[in-house]
């Protein structure tokens, strides 16, 4: 048979109160489903932004039965100035005397009926099974004898959710964070308190900016747990059931099952609908209904809601918003963890693009740096930001584009450490690298290659100049040869004058023996620099005296001449050692130039000066020998 929308007219009042019960509930919410003009009507009876409560007319001609077993006494509580004041109750700033504590008093409102305070005692018992950090606590409810129910809560000093959401300056200030990732973070607060409440069967129903407060220290809280039921009746029938009221909630806000009143379709996912309007209300400065009259919501209650257009929402956040806030609930975000889980994904996210960003900055740096020939500038920037990506990647690891971008500023401190010839910190840099260009690779081993020769090229440099290397072998040579050379010219300094042959056949034979001995016995020495050297020097000296001695004759050369043109020719033979290979030959030198230049004038002192440079000659070289430390060849 069928009905008129005016057959339901006078139950609509009933409705919202909830006072329909049994089979006319569920004729009516059968009519309401089937019928626009009926929803309209309904969603009439709530003014948009204020929360449905059922509230009937007051009366204060009927005393008001006790809802607690044995009266409690009032007087444990001080009250004090009013806080706030609701459709169906106020709050009064309180102290409790006995333990000096400042709390918060919520009462009916005076004259209210029966059913009023019964559901203040349901919001007290719903609060009060909900021990959540949260969730503000319920101390004491306590009744007068005239039935006054009074229920003791903690006091919360701060501020609402909606204040602060047109206050970024006062955010920043407060909470040391960009507004929109604290907005985010009070959300992921509210997500574990809901969860909490869903896995005890509870539902909120009125999750909004409005009702939740931030304390002083950050603290997130929600409040106005007055709409808030059970999803499957209290068997003890002391919490509400959502089919009891079932129209309630803030019209911006209801998520559209709850405007429709279609309580099967009730769940979790309505209190996720609710959570993701508070913050997309919170971001993007307006509720998912905000713009819309009780006539639109009520002809369309499954429409679509809208975000606002802030351009600094990211796409990712409003695509989870959008999720969380699909009309039909079978195509919503399933439960409050889940909302949580994607909204901390979404900060890791976001701090991973800020890291990205500092260190997309801090490359660019590098590359200057580099470009203008500063490596140790560079090489910093290029650190920071490598060690910022890799967070990044620590944080997002299915950020592909971050790690193409790692792999590009590894490669280019890669060049730049081969372009500076740091050839080891490019090989070490490399093996960073995941995947490297096979021309960076060939570049890498040729500069590694290169670097090693030079490296062998300055050590074998090092070696030859060390003079520790080889040391003994040029203590034996100069021992023996120097004893030699020593022991003949004081022969020939005692047993003066020689013979031009004596002295060829002596330099000829000492010259001759010195090279074989070298390349013989001392050949390992020739392989050292220091030593080769200085029996280069010798063996040139001793050929040139050779010749000068060989062609005295021919040059009208006498002997007294020919041994001072000897003289001079050692002289300049161990200054050369003297410049090239030890300072101390210096001493030879001038003694060999000052006996020169003495016997020039004093010919009669040639035998003496003779044997004198020749003892200086051998003994000083020897001695400094004998001052050096041996070292081995390396």
């Amino acid at each position: 048979m069928a009905t008129n929308d005016s057959d339901f007219s006078s139950q609509v009042g009933a409705f919202v109160r909830g006072a329909l019960k049994g089979d006319a509930l569920v004729t009516f919410k059968r009519a309401l489903a089937r019928s626009a003009k009926l929803r309209e009507r309904v969603a009439q009876a709530a003014a948009e932004e204020l929360t449905v409560h059922l509230v009937e007319e007051p009366s204060v001609a009927r005393k008001p039965k006790r809802l607690l077993p044995g009266a409690q006494e009032a007087s444990r509580l001080r009250l004090g100035p009013l806080l706030g004041r609701g459709g169906m109750a106020e709050v009064y700033a309180a102290t409790q005397p006995h333990l000096g504590r400042e709390v918060a008093v919520k009462m009916a409102l005076p004259g209210a009926t029966e059913k009023v305070r019964e559901k203040l005692l349901q919001e007290a018992r719903v609060t009060g099974a909900l021990e959540h950090p949260s969730i503000v606590p319920i101390h004491d409810v306590i009744e007068d004898a005239d039935g006054q129910l009074q229920v003791v809560l903690k006091r919360i000093e701060g501020q609402s959710w909606v204040s602060l959401i047109d206050a970024p300056d006062e955010v920043r200030r407060r909470f040391e964070k960009d507004p929109l990732e604290w907005h985010v973070s009070v959300a992921i607060s509210l997500c574990r308190a809901v969860q909490f409440a869903h896995e005890r069967g509870i539902v909120h129903r009125d999750i909004k900016p409005h009702n939740v407060m931030i304390g002083r220290f950050g603290e997130v809280m929600l409040l106005d747990w007055g709409v808030a039921a059970t999803l499957a009746p209290d068997p003890a029938g002391l919490l509400p059931f959502v089919g009891d009221v079932p129209f309630a909630g803030t019209l911006a806000y209801m998520a559209p099952e709850q405007l429709a009143a279609l309580t099967e379709d009730f769940g979790p996912w309505t209190d996720v609908f609710l959570l993701a309007g508070s913050l997309s209300h919170a971001v993007s400065g307006r509720a998912p209904y905000a713009q819309q009259s009780l006539r639109q919501r009520a002809l369309e209650p499954f429409a679509a809601p809208t975000l606002g257009d802030r351009a600094e929402v990211p796409q990712a956040l409003r695509a989870l918003l959008f999720h969380a806030l699909r009309p039909t609930p079978g195509e919503r975000v399933r439960s409050a963890d889940e909302l949580r889980r994607g909204l901390e994904q979404f900060l890791d996210r976001s701090a991973a693009r800020r890291l990205a960003d500092t260190a997309t900055k801090r490359a660019a740096e590098a590359r200057a740096a580099w470009a203008r020939g500063d490596r140790a500038a560079g090489e910093a920037a290029a650190a920071e930001a490598d060690h910022r990506l890799r967070a990044a990647l620590e944080i997002d690891p299915s950020w592909s584009e971050l790690q193409a971008t790692v792999d590009a500023l590894a490669a280019d401190r890669v060049r730049s450490a081969v372009k500076e010839g740091e050839a080891s910190a490019a090989s070490f840099l490399l093996a960073g690298v995941p995947r490297p260009p096979p021309t960076l690779v060939l570049q890498v081993d040729e500069a590694v290659q290169a670097e090693q020769r030079e490296r062998a090229r300055l050590e074998a440099l090092e070696r030859d100049l060390d003079r520790g290397v080889g040391l003994s072998g040029r203590q034996w040579m100069l021992s023996i040869f120097g004893g030699w050379w020593v022991a003949f010219w004081l022969v020939v300094a005692a047993a003066f004058p020689p013979s031009l042959w004596l002295l060829q056949a002596f330099l000829g034979l000492y010259t001759l023996s010195a090279t074989v001995g070298a390349l013989t016995i001392w050949r390992g020495l020739l392989r050292h620099g220091l030593t080769r050297q200085m029996l280069f020097v010798q063996a040139a000296m001793m050929l040139v005296s050779l010749a000068l001695v060989s062609l005295a004759p021919g040059l009208a050369l006498g002997l007294d001449a020919t041994l001072v043109g000897l003289m001079l020719v050692w002289a300049l033979g161990m200054g050369c050692l003297a410049i090239i290979i030890e300072a101390a030959s210096i001493v030879p030198a001038v003694t060999w130039l000052g006996a020169a230049v003495t016997s020039s004038v004093w010919p009669a002192g040639l035998p003496l000066l003779l044997g004198l440079g020749a003892l200086v000659h051998g003994v000083v070289p020897l001695a400094v020998s004998l001052r050096v430390k041996e070292r081995p060849a390396r």
